[in-house]
C-alpha cells in the first residue's frame, strides 16, 4: 500500500479546493514524501506457504478498505498497479487529481516518519526557524547527534546469533512443557517501549521458565481494535476498558484469580482507575496505567515576579490570578501567563472537566454530547475568557496554525515567554517518564521547570484526575489463563512498564517510580488521581469509539467563533449543539459507528467543513 502525503481534510473533494503535486526543480527530483505499508513473513515460521497465500490475498485488495478513510481522501494507492485498475481506482478520481497523484508517485521518496533521525532533523528545522541558527550549524549538530544515536542502537541491538540462541532456548522450554502465551499490545501502544518490554519479558521468563511470552502488535492499518477483536487473537492483551455485552463474553472475569492470589488486592489500585475496569460489580481487567494531565510552570518567571509556586491543592481562581500577574510585556517579547498547545482542544476539554462540566449524556443509547447545559456554558465561558477578557494566552493565527508571530507553544516555552502550560503524561510501555514538554526542543532547554496537578474548579469541582487508562485482559478462549494471570500481574508490579502513572498505589508511591519520573512529577500525578471524582471526558468518549470523538469538532469550532468575536458563548454552543445532534442522528441512521467513510459523510452533512477545526485527540 502506497500512501502519498497531501494537505487537506477528508472532505477535500467536496469543496472548491484543488490538489497539485509537490514542486520539483528537475525532472528526476523526488520531492513528495510517501509512506509504504507492506506485509512480511517471519523467517521463523513453519507455515510460509500459507502465510504467502494470505498476504498475496491482502495485497490484491483495494487500499481504501484497509485505512480509516477511503483511498480518495488520503492519497492511498494500491502497491500493485493491476489492483488499482481492477478496482476502478483511477476511474473514480477527478481527472486533475488523478494527474496530480500520478505525478506525485513518479516523484516520490519513501519517508518512514519514524526513528531518532527524523526527530533530530525536525528539531534542527525548529532550531533554524525559531532561533535563527545557521542551517549549516544546525544540520552538522543534527548529523553528529543522529550518528551517535545510530551507534548506540547498533551496539544495543541483539545479533542474529543471539536471536537464534533465544529462539533455541524458547524451543527447549516448549519441548520441556512450557506454556506459550500470545500477548497483544493495543494499537498505538508500545511504539516507544518495545525494547523496555523486551527486557521485562526476559525478566519474567527468567523467574517463570515454564512460561514463554510472545509479544505482538496488530498492524496499524487495522485501526483501533476493540476488546472482542483483541480477545479473538491473543491469550491476553493490553487495551483500554470499553465494556458491553458483546465484549464481556470474550474476556475473563478477574474476580476468581483475585480470590486465590494473596499477592495482589483491589485495594492496591487507585479507586477511580479501578472503577474503569469494573462492570456490574465485577472486575474484568487489571488496570495498568493512567494518562494524567498536569500543569508545568517556569520557576524563574515566578521568582522574577515574586510570586509563590502553585501548590498541589490550588484552584482555577488561583490559576487565573497567577496567569494575569505573569502576563506582561509587548509584541515579540510579550510573556504569557498561560500557553496552550497550538491546537488547544485538549486544553479546553481538560479545564472544562476540572470545572465540573459534564458534556456526555450516557442516559441515552447511543450517548449524546451536551454542549448547552448550564455547567458546560459556565465552564466554556471561563475558559474562553482567558483569551477574550484577560488576554493571558497568545492569539491564534488561522493562516499559520501557530500563534500570532509564527511561534508555537514549544518555541515560547524555550524562549522563556510561557509561565504555565499543560502536558499529558503518556500511557503504555516505555522508558523514563518525566517532563514531556521538551520532546520537540532537541534536548537543548535548561529551563527551571516545576509541575503540579491541574487546578481544581470552583465549588470544589475536581472532575477527573486522569485523561485515559489502559490495562490488561485475558481472552475467554485462551487455554493459558493462569500463565496470562502471572504475566499481567507481573506487569502491574513494574514501575518501568508505563510512562504515565502506574495503576497500583504501591508502585506509584515506590522510590523506584519517584526516581524514574522525578519527585515533583510523581507528587503531581498522585495528587491528581487521588483528587479525581469521575472518569474523564476523554476516557468516556474513547470508550464509545471514534464516531463520538469526531463529533467533538464542533466544540473546538465554537471556541474559535467566540475568541474571534463571531458569536457569544451561548450562540456558539447552541449552534454546536444543533450540529452535533444532526451528526448523531446521521450516524444512527447510517449505522456508521464502525464505518469511517460513513462518519465522514455524516460530518459533511452536518456542516463540518473543517474550517480551522480538528478532532480532540484521545490519548
Amino acid at each position: 500500500m502506497f500512501q502519498v502525503m497531501r494537505r487537506g481534510g477528508p472532505d477535500q473533494q467536496q469543496t472548491t479546493t484543488g490538489a497539485v503535486p509537490f514542486p520539483v526543480s528537475k525532472s528526476d527530483d523526488h520531492t513528495t514524501p510517501a509512506v509504504v505499508n507492506g506485509l512480511s513473513i517471519s523467517a521463523g515460521t513453519k507455515k510460509a506457504n500459507l502465510a504467502w497465500e494470505w498476504i498475496s490475498f491482502l495485497a490484491q485488495q483495494p487500499a481504501g478498505q484497509r485505512g480509516p478513510f477511503n483511498a480518495l481522501s488520503t492519497g492511498t494507492v494500491p502497491a500493485l498497479p493491476s489492483v488499482a485498475v481492477a478496482a476502478g481506482y483511477w476511474d473514480s478520481l477527478d481527472e486533475d487529481f488523478a494527474a496530480a497523484l500520478n505525478y506525485a508517485i513518479e516523484h516520490a521518496y519513501i519517508d518512514t516518519y519514524e526513528g531518532s533521525g527524523y526527530d533530530t532533523f525536525r528539531a534542527a528545522v525548529v532550531d533554524v526557524m525559531d532561533n535563527a541558527t545557521p542551517i549549516e550549524t544546525a544540520l552538522a549538530d543534527a548529523q553528529t547527534e543522529v550518528e551517535a544515536a545510530i551507534e548506540e542502537e547498533v551496539a544495543a541491538a541483539p545479533t542474529p546469533v543471539a536471536d537464534l540462541v533465544v529462539a533455541e532456548e524458547e524451543q527447549q522450554a516448549v519441548d520441556a512443557g512450557a506454556v506459550i502465551i500470545d500477548f497483544g499490545l493495543g494499537e498505538g501502544r508500545g511504539r516507544f517501549g518495545e525494547q523496555s518490554l523486551g527486557t521485562l519479558v526476559d525478566q519474567f521468563q527468567a523467574a517463570h521458565p515454564d512460561i514463554v511470552v510472545e509479544v505482538d502488535t496488530p498492524q496499524g492499518f487495522r485501526g483501533q481494535l476493540g476488546l472482542a477483536d483483541m480477545a479473538a487473537e491473543y491469550d491476553c492483551f493490553q487495551a483500554s476498558p470499553s465494556f458491553d455485552d458483546e465484549s464481556l463474553v470474550t474476556i475473563v472475569n478477574m474476580e476468581p484469580f483475585l480470590t486465590t492470589d494473596s499477592t495482589i488486592s483491589k485495594d492496591d489500585f487507585f479507586p477511580s482507575v479501578l472503577e474503569q475496569f469494573t462492570y456490574q460489580g465485577q472486575l474484568w481487567g487489571l488496570p495498568g496505567s493512567a494518562t494524567v494531565p498536569v500543569m508545568y510552570y517556569n520557576k524563574d518567571l515566578f521568582d522574577a515576579a515574586g510570586l509563590p509556586y502553585p501548590s498541589v491543592d490550588w484552584t482555577t481562581s488561583d490559576f487565573l490570578e497567577l496567569a494575569v500577574a505573569l502576563t506582561q510585556g509587548e509584541d515579540e517579547n510579550k510573556q504569557y501567563g498561560y500557553v496552550p498547545t497550538s491546537f488547544g482542544a485538549n486544553d479546553l476539554v481538560s479545564f472544562m472537566d476540572r470545572l465540573g462540566a459534564d458534556m456526555l449524556d450516557e442516559s441515552v443509547d447511543p450517548p449524546r454530547l451536551v454542549f448547552n447545559s448550564p455547567s458546560v456554558v459556565d465552564a466554556f465561558r471561563w475558559y474562553t475568557s482567558l483569551a477574550t477578557q484577560y488576554g493571558v494566552q497568545p492569539e491564534m493565527s488561522e493562516e499559520s496554525g501557530n500563534f500570532e508571530g509564527g511561534r508555537g507553544q514549544q518555541a515560547l516555552i524555550r524562549e522563556g515567554l510561557a509561565a504555565m502550560w499543560m502536558e499529558s503524561g503518556g500511557g503504555g510501555f516505555g522508558g523514563p517518564g518525566g517532563f514531556t514538554g521538551f520532546q520537540g526542543l532537541g534536548g537543548t532547554s535548561n529551563l527551571n521547570v516545576g509541575v503540579v496537578p491541574l487546578p481544581a474548579g470552583t465549588n470544589s469541582a475536581q472532575g477527573s484526575g486522569f485523561q485515559s487508562t489502559d490495562g490488561y485482559f485475558i481472552s475467554a478462549q485462551s487455554e493459558a489463563r493462569q500463565a496470562c494471570w502471572s504475566w499481567i500481574t507481573f506487569l502491574t508490579e513494574q514501575p518501568n512498564a508505563v510512562t504515565g502513572l502506574p495503576a497500583r498505589e504501591s508502585v506509584a508511591e515506590s522510590e523506584a517510580y519517584r526516581q524514574q519520573v522525578g519527585a515533583e512529577q510523581a507528587d503531581a500525578y498522585l495528587a491528581s488521581v487521588s483528587g479525581g471524582s469521575r472518569a474523564s471526558f476523554f476516557q468516556r468518549v474513547s470508550d464509545e469509539g471514534n464516531w463520538l470523538g469526531f463529533a467533538s469538532f464542533w466544540l473546538s469550532d465554537a471556541y474559535d467563533r467566540v475568541v474571534n468575536g463571531e458569536m457569544t458563548v451561548e450562540e456558539s454552543l447552541a449552534a454546536a449543539q444543533e450540529s452535533v445532534d444532526s451528526y448523531r442522528d446521521c450516524v444512527i441512521a447510517k449505522d456508521a459507528f464502525q464505518d469511517p467513510q460513513a462518519m465522514m459523510e455524516c460530518l459533511s452533512e452536518a456542516g463540518a467543513n473543517m474550517r480551522g477545526g480538528f478532532r480532540i485527540s484521545i490519548p
